[in-house]
């Protein structure tokens, strides 16, 4: 069975408050874009074949793997006992903000969930999968979406950003739980989600390039150099929208002037970097 993982890009992230398990309170508006990964799975009667592979070296295939959780979790609920191969075609760098490993973990889900009659609806898919992880609910779905609490509470809605976003992610990565642990809640920005929820829904570019921000932001840069000077091009180009994905290193612009996406192309050294390209929006 095949399975497509799209790469989800965090337009805007407010960090409310830290929580006392660790985690963070979160507001957040979420797209996705048509780069993805793709899980291939094969299953076995004898329960002892348990083989991850990928195209990509940095891919754990051991149980550090994101994947292995999911599939531990549903063969001890509902008591399945299956071996399985599973090949990852890897796009989505790691430790790029563009939630690489938790879309693969919803598509092995939703992968189980066919394969068995799992029946699960979408709300016990996302109860299901969100303590494994807390991007992996609203990649189960990959639509247009306001993103709350510790990233559970998903309310897609019909957004009239249409066209393409760019994509430049650095060689260098962020790791998530460094850019969490940098944060200063005393001077976090933050970021207006109903303006930018609003602008979505309107379709209105100048709100949006407002409201645009991302608390994370100020505690990446200080951990990764690379990103600040990306940003600085991009904006420099004329891209209304700038801004990184989730924890980074991935950042990313749009316009509705499609020269511009040709200027970034022509200038921009695509050696220099994990991913420059521009990816479609999925929509409704």
């Amino acid at each position: 069975m095949r399975e497509k993982s799209y790469a989800k890009v965090n337009l805007a992230i407010n960090v409310l408050n830290r929580l006392s398990n660790g985690y963070h309170d979160l507001d957040m508006i979420n797209v996705s874009i048509r780069l993805h990964d793709t899980i291939i799975m094969k299953f076995h009667h004898d329960s002892e074949i348990r083989k991850i592979t990928s195209n990509d070296e940095n891919v754990p295939t051991d149980e550090n793997n994101i994947v292995i959780k999911v599939i531990h979790k549903v063969q001890q609920t509902f008591k399945l006992n299956f071996g399985y191969e599973i090949h990852i075609i890897k796009r989505i760098q790691q430790q790029s903000g563009l939630g690489g490993g938790s879309g693969n973990a919803a598509a092995v889900l939703k992968i189980l969930n066919k394969k068995f009659h799992l029946n699960m609806s979408a709300v016990q898919m996302i109860n299901f999968i969100k303590p494994i992880s807390s991007d992996a609910p609203y990649q189960l779905f990959s639509l247009t979406s306001r993103v709350r609490k510790t990233g559970n509470d998903v309310s897609p809605f019909d957004s009239k950003l249409k066209g393409k976003i760019l994509i430049v992610k650095p060689k260098s990565g962020c790791s998530t739980k460094d850019v969490y642990a940098g944060l200063n809640l005393n001077d976090l920005i933050h970021p207006n989600i109903n303006k930018v929820e609003k602008a979505m829904k309107e379709g209105d570019v100048d709100l949006l390039s407002r409201h645009v921000g991302n608390s994370l932001l100020e505690s990446a840069m200080k951990l990764n150099p690379d990103i600040e000077p990306i940003l600085k091009e991009l904006k420099s180009f004329g891209f209304e929208i700038v801004g990184m994905s989730g924890s980074g290193s991935a950042c990313f612009a749009y316009s509705k002037n499609k020269k511009l996406y040709r200027l970034a192309k022509a200038q921009l050294v695509k050696d220099n970097y994990d991913i420059c390209k521009a990816y479609r929006i999925i929509s409704l």
